[in-house]
């Protein structure tokens, strides 16, 4: 019954993963489960055919070293708030695959507790994509990408803001849990901790990565001898130099013009 059950579940992927790019004819991509190979099959108009992603679910158990498929039992109860950086899950992403592929992906969302994508098959069940294979994803027209800072420890998602020939403009969402305050003098505490999403800047420049405060001296420290025509590009754009969405459109601008 838990296989039935599991491979009714699987067949939703179907209108999910559907190959990006129109191919010219039919393609078959590989995803490799330990020392197994398991061929996808795709349609003349470059879809995954159901009944191969219903033979992939039982025989190489989802991808393994695609993406997992997982029931979503987090307890909710014990804080409050969301950890996902994205407000909500009507989200539709293109995701880049280290192979080349790039496929639709709907309901996609970045988990910030465990610093990886997934995508909603239902109320209660996930999709989580392996971190080794995504190349990127681009959700609602916003880049993610994992980056292998050597601050972090390790890999982690950015959101690219900015991306030049030498330069990019990097965001990371840091999610931290608050304690609720209390007033009362036996220190009982009343409420449910929370989590709180904060944000931290990066420049990326070649193998190098600093982190950077979006405020006004730091901003036209960066611009150096440019600073004055960039005053005169905010000023005429009424753009903030507190926004790091709008220091993006500063490094456009000096790319373009300057």
């Amino acid at each position: 019954m838990k296989s039935q059950n599991f491979l009714q579940l699987l067949a939703v992927l179907t209108p999910m993963l559907i190959w990006a790019q129109t191919p010219q004819a039919p393609q078959t991509p590989t995803f490799q489960n330990g020392a197994s190979t398991v061929p996808v099959t795709l349609n003349e108009s470059g879809q995954l055919l159901g009944q191969e992603i219903a033979d992939i679910a039982y025989n190489a158990q989802s991808w393994n070293n695609f993406a997992t498929f997982v029931l979503d039992d987090e307890d909710l109860d014990k804080v409050r708030g969301r950890y996902h950086a994205l407000e909500d899950w009507n989200n539709k992403g293109v995701l880049a695959v280290r192979d080349g592929g790039k496929y639709i992906i709907n309901s996609v969302n970045l988990n910030l507790r465990k610093d990886l994508f997934e995508s909603r098959i239902t109320e209660d069940s996930l999709f989580v994509f392996n971190r080794d294979n995504v190349e990127f994803l681009v959700i609602n027209g916003r880049k993610f990408e994992y980056i292998n800072s050597g601050i972090h420890g390790g890999t982690k998602p950015f959101e690219v803001l900015y991306e030049g020939d030498a330069i990019k403009l990097l965001m990371t969402y840091d999610l931290e849990v608050k304690q609720p305050e209390s007033n009362d003098p036996l220190m009982i505490k009343s409420d449910k901790p929370e989590f709180d999403i904060d944000n931290t800047y990066y420049l990326k420049e070649g193998n190098s990565l600093r982190a950077f405060n979006v405020r006004k001296r730091d901003i036209l420290d960066y611009f150096g001898a440019q600073k004055d025509k960039i005053k005169d590009f905010v000023k005429a754009e009424n753009l903030s130099y507190r926004d790091a969405r709008d220091f993006a459109k500063m490094l456009a601008y000096q790319k373009r013009v300057l």
